[in-house]
């Protein structure tokens, strides 16, 4: 829709048109917009054979940025136009407030419903007086004619003397007087709830016409014998309106021009975003919770992740995220832009959404220190079995003073992904955003690779197997940051959240616990000694033996096209210390440090650096092994150990 004005010959032809936007590239915290309009253009050429100046006022939205605009034409147009300058006008304009008119027609539909209401309670009430008032009288005539049969008898002297016939005629009073009294009940009981229904709905009227008259509304009151009286409120409300002003000298004219504007979102919290769209669409919007958060423009992933471990595949159901409440965006293509701008980690979740489904890691050495008993005295040889439940327990919670990390093991989670690549995915269909500012969620893909899954066992900490699976994203798909929901065998585990990455790149997810291998710890026995003094010895030594064993059951089965073998990562750890009298001695398992090569020199460095023992583990389908695990720790005899 085009408005053409030309007040003065001398005046160059002006021409105010509106556009809509019909194409939205989406980045990182901001977004591109174009706008399109078709509008008929004169040429510019007097008679005279002189270029005049064309003035297009384009309408654009509230909130831009100016510096960010581009403006060009289709071929056709780009042959006989040429754009001189870009100017920008900002004014005040009357639009029909939609919003008004349906709040006086609904206030004037309600308020009319309450008196419709209103009128037949009250001819319930009338009747039903009616009714109250036919029973009295109905009362009092029973009442004269049992007292005129009780009068003086001048006739019919043996028919009063008969006691049956006075026995009919109490019987017919009692029973005309019950029935007399219940109907009045009842009808007194519906008046009083009439009068309550009536009440009720004057107040409602009274509360409605008040509540109007203070929300500024200035709706006048209907009156009671009219049902069409007129609202005084104005139908119409000013917007404030911007437009880019482009000054063009068109050689020929045009009779379908279309002028394409593109210009860059300004970066605005959600809640100015939403003031934006109200004010546009002449309405107030609702607030949605999704817009809550500053960043009103952008995009995430969300992602379903599913793992079936017999065909060692993982399945990952892409979901984009956007977010565009910059202003209403109705049935435009929408791009999605991985670029962003440089300034913080954006992984797309919250404080305390934690990876329920990650295996805890032994990242920091157990450390125990030696005090020396003030006493100086020894307490001669003594040798403990200790096998109870309470004592088990408290050896437990003491090893849980290890503590565990989110990081994951091989320090999977401590690189830093940084990939200079830009990827840009053009959605096939054209999309509405929600006027509330609610994100608009998108299905991109769903992402189908093969996957090496390893299982890992921390038993000191949780008696459980976890599954992790490293996959190639073998998609043309950028992953950006984003949370996701975690399924093996079709079974939730836990949320997780997902790291950027790029096409070609390893994707790792943990799954949480593979309820088909089952983990027993148990503490066997606890073992104290204390050397006797000789001459060979001259300082007498205690000795504390802590033995474990961990069973392992593979409960998984030999199925066509898999195997249900797997190999259990399982980590265990003896105490550190920097007591040079205080010696802590791997017992078993008794070959961990055997062999030559580069994985024993790994295992001799993490023994002695963090006391770290790891063992890889085969489990053939229904087999059960059995795991060893003992330290000894040594110490002069007069030590108190702090840390076991």
């Amino acid at each position: 829709m085009a408005q053409t004005e030309r007040n003065n010959v001398n005046e160059p032809i002006t021409i105010r048109t509106e556009s809509k936007a019909d194409e939205v590239t989406v980045y990182q915290q901001r977004a591109q917009v174009r706008r399109y309009a078709k509008v008929e253009l004169p040429a510019t050429i007097n008679n005279a054979g002189e270029e005049e100046e064309l003035l297009l006022y384009f309408a654009m939205p509230e909130e831009f940025d100016r510096d960010s605009v581009q403006v060009y034409f289709d071929e056709h147009t780009a042959e006989h136009v040429v754009l001189r300058a870009t100017l920008f006008e900002e004014n005040e304009d009357e639009v029909e407030d939609a919003e008004g008119k349906a709040a006086a027609a609904d206030y004037a539909s309600h308020l009319q419903n309450i008196r419709n209401e209103l009128r037949e309670v009250e001819k319930q009430l009338a009747l039903n007086q009616l009714d109250l008032t036919a029973v009295k009288e109905e009362a009092t005539l029973n009442t004269n004619l049992f007292t005129r049969l009780c009068g003086p008898v001048t006739d019919g002297l043996p028919t009063s003397l008969d006691v049956e016939y006075w026995e009919s005629q109490l019987t017919g009073v009692e029973k005309r007087v019950r029935d007399n009294c219940a109907e009045r009940r009842r009808l007194e009981k519906k008046d009083a709830e009439l009068r309550k229904t009536q009440q009720h709905l004057r107040e409602k009227q009274r509360e409605l016409q008040q509540g109007n008259n203070n929300n500024n509304n200035d709706i006048k009151p209907l009156n009671t014998t009219s049902t069409n009286s007129s609202s005084s409120r104005s139908l119409h409300q000013r917007r404030r309106r911007n437009w880019a002003c482009l000054v063009l000298r068109v050689r020929s004219a045009l009779s379908a021009a279309s002028v394409f504007v593109t210009y860059a979102t300004t970066n605005t919290t959600a809640a100015a975003a939403a003031a934006v769209i109200q004010n546009y669409c002449g309405g107030p919007q609702k607030t949605s919770p999704h817009n809550s958060n500053n960043n009103n423009v952008g995009w995430h992933g969300e992602y379903t992740a599913s793992l079936d471990p017999r065909r060692r595949r993982v399945t990952l159901r892409y979901t984009a995220v956007v977010r565009a409440a910059v202003e209403p965006l109705a049935d435009v293509a929408v791009t999605l832009s991985s670029a962003s701008h440089r300034g913080g980690k954006n992984g797309g979740g919250q404080p305390g959404d934690e990876d329920e489904g990650v295996p805890p890691s032994l990242n920091s050495a157990w450390r125990l220190e030696a005090v020396r008993n003030p006493e100086g005295r020894g307490r001669g040889i003594e040798e403990e079995e200790e096998a109870s439940s309470e004592d088990e327990e408290d050896v437990r919670r003491r090893h849980v003073m290890w503590g565990q990390s989110l990081t994951g093991e091989g320090g999977r989670n401590d690189a830093t992904l940084t990939a200079s690549a830009i990827v840009n995915v053009t959605l096939p269909s054209r999309y509405t955003f929600p006027t509330d500012g609610a994100p608009l969620r998108v299905p991109l893909a769903v992402l189908e690779w093969d996957a090496d899954i390893a299982y890992s066992t921390v038993p000191d900490m949780v008696e459980a197997v976890f599954a992790h699976a490293t996959c190639v994203n073998k998609s043309s798909y950028l992953l950006m940051p984003g949370k996701m929901a975690v399924f093996m065998d079709g079974d939730f585990v836990a949320n997780a959240e997902i790291e950027r990455t790029a096409p070609g790149e390893e994707l790792h997810l943990d799954f949480g616990v593979d309820n088909t291998i089952e983990v027993e710890r148990k503490l066997l026995h606890r073992l104290k000694t204390v050397d006797k003094a000789s001459l060979f010895t001259r300082e007498r030594k205690q000795r504390i033996l802590y033995s474990y064993s961990t069973v392992l059951t593979n409960k998984k089965q030999d199925q066509e096209g898999s195997s249900g073998a797997v190999t259990v990562t399982l980590s265990e750890r003896i105490p550190k210390s920097n007591e040079e009298k205080l010696v802590v001695r791997l017992i078993e398992p008794k070959d961990h440090l055997t062999g030559k090569g580069q994985e024993s020199e790994k295992r001799q460095r993490e023994l002695e650096v963090d006391g770290k023992v790891e063992m890889k583990i085969n489990i053939l389908p229904g087999e059960t092994v059995t795991v060893p695990f003992s330290f000894e720790v040594e110490a002069p005899h007069d030590a108190t150990i702090f840390g076991l």
